[in-house]
This record gives C-alpha cells, structure tokens and sequence, in this order.
C-alpha cells in the first residue's frame, strides 16, 4: 500500500503508546505545525502520531522533523487517497486507541486525557465521536446535538465525523480495513462516506458507540458560496453517501428521509430567495440518489443549470 516508508521517531517511545493520530495529508496550505503544537499541549508522552504523506514534496516530512524532540511521529508515505492513507497508517498502529484527525483539525488542552477516562471507565466500549466546531464554537462538521448517547444506524451520519472518531485498536483490528472505494481521493466518484461506512460496519459486528457533545475537536468552518467547484463537491459528497446507504441497505423509509431532507432544505432555500443555496442542495440530493443507484457514466456536467 505504501509508496515509501520512513520513520522520523522524535521521543523514544519506550513505553507503549496508548493512542496514536493516523494523520493523512496531501496538497499544501493545512496548518500542521497548529496540530503538532496541540498535541504537545496535551502534555501526555504516550501518544504517537503516524502522518501519512500523500505529496511528492519534502515539506511534511521536514515539518515532522522538526517536531521530532518534542512528538513521537511517525512519518510515511502513500498514494493520494484518503482512505488508503488511513489503511497504511492503520497497519503501522501501536496504540491500544486509534483516532483519525484531519490534516487541518486541531485538539482542545485536555481532550486526549478525557478520551482515555471514557474508555478506561466504559471497558464494553468499541468507539466514541464528539463535536467538530471552530475555536468558537460554531459547528463545522457533522450535527450540533447537544445530547450523549448511542450512535446508530439512524443518527450515525451526524454523530460520526471522522476527525472526531476515537476506536480501540482491537475493534479496528476485527473490522479491518476503510473501504478504498469511498472518499476524498479515491478511484471512483464517492468523494465521501468512509466513514460513515467504518462506523456503519462496527456497529454491524455488534459494536458499542457512543456519541459525546461535551467534548470537541477543533476544525476551521467549511467555505460557503455556491461556485462550480461547491456544486461538484456537493454532488460527489452526495453520490459517497448514496453508496453507503446502499452498501448497508437501508430500508424505505430511511431513504425517504435521507432523500426528501436536502429536497425540503432547497424549497426553504427558494423560499427564502437564495438559489446558490438551493442549487447546493439539489446537487446533494441528485449526488444521493445517484449514488444510491449507481452506473459508471454520470458526471455533474450534465447538470449545467445547477452552475449558472
């Protein structure tokens, strides 16, 4: 899987590492000397994070250098793939939690120690998610529940954000690999979904997951407007969440919601008189529906009204 594979150990980890970060990155402009320094902040040595570098560049690897008397990381490299990253970096784990931070996320003083308390006191737990909010508090991934409780089947697609997503490496272990079919970089068109289809298969092998909003994982608001590229991304975003609700065959009225959802938020869009909105919301919608009955072929170009 790995096109190359280095180490840029910083501390000697001679003790076990209780938690490692796999940490994809590819392109420029992601602040990871911003994580690095949170991570430090964390003020715990047993931590180790694997950065998987998808660039052809030196920049990452020299960043984790400098890092290197302060973290232990781990640094290697793969093709571009998000979930083929996070496959390479899962095979390299040594940590008894493993967690999946984005290369542009950054983590609160305090969360990994909260983290390791929740699964030291809960010993039957295989998972947990939290918030994905800016500094502010302003939400910027997932939903904005602001009750615990178990993730399902039902509510996983806004209590299961990836840069949030914490599991014991045993569970990890039993339920293997990402699907390299999903997400941002993969072959195919479903620019999203893996994990949601990782939580989805957890819970399929009986696992336990659970969702808490007190905690929270830093990460910059996504852009707005409604260009080009935004209706693209919606669509392709959409058609990796139509292939996970088939993967995991939902049933009827599950679709229904998850269809008619993004149909009723366009018609408050028009109704509000904000189309950009609305194209945004349709091309999530068709990007659903389509991926839901996928055939190769489709393309978003043949939707240009929705990029007027």
């Amino acid at each position: 899987m790995a096109e190359g594979y280095g180490v840029s150990d910083g501390r000697d980890a001679r003790e076990q590492p209780e938690i490692s970060l796999v940490l994809a990155t590819y392109g420029t402009g992601h602040d990871l000397d911003r994580f690095f320094d949170s991570v430090i902040a964390q003020d715990d040595d047993r931590v180790e994070i694997i950065v998987v570098d998808q660039n052809a560049t030196d920049e990452v690897r020299d960043l984790c250098k400098r890092y290197a008397n302060e973290l232990t990381i781990r640094h290697m490299t793969a093709q571009p793939g998000l979930s083929r990253a996070r496959n390479v970096g899962i095979a390299r784990c040594r940590g008894a939690i493993i967690a999946f931070p984005d290369d542009d996320c950054w983590y609160p003083a305090g969360l990994l120690a909260a983290v390791r308390q929740q699964f030291a006191r809960d010993p039957d737990l295989d998972g947990m998610t939290c918030r994905c909010t800016d500094e502010h508090g302003r939400l910027a991934a997932g939903g904005d529940g602001r009750r615990p409780g178990p993730i399902t089947k039902h509510n996983v697609w806004m209590r299961g954000v990836s840069a949030t997503l914490f599991l014991r490496a045993d569970t990890v272990r039993r339920v293997g690999f990402f699907d390299e079919s999903l997400g941002l970089g993969s072959s195919t068109d479903f620019k999203s979904g893996e994990e949601t289809d990782y939580i989805l298969r957890v819970i399929a092998m009986g696992g336990r997951m659970i969702y808490l909003p007190s905690l929270r994982v830093f990460h910059p608001l996504p852009p707005t407007g409604c260009t080009s590229g935004g209706v693209a991304r919606s669509w392709s975003y959409g058609l990796g969440w139509g292939r996970v609700l088939r993967k995991h065959r939902y049933d009827p009225l599950q679709l229904v919601y998850h269809f008619a959802y993004p149909l009723l938020g366009s018609l408050v869009a028009l109704l509000r008189r904000d189309p950009a909105l609305a194209r945004l919301r349709i091309a999530r919608l068709l990007g659903r529906w389509q991926g839901w009955r996928w055939r190769p072929g489709l393309s978003i170009s043949r939707y240009r009204w929705l990029q007027r």
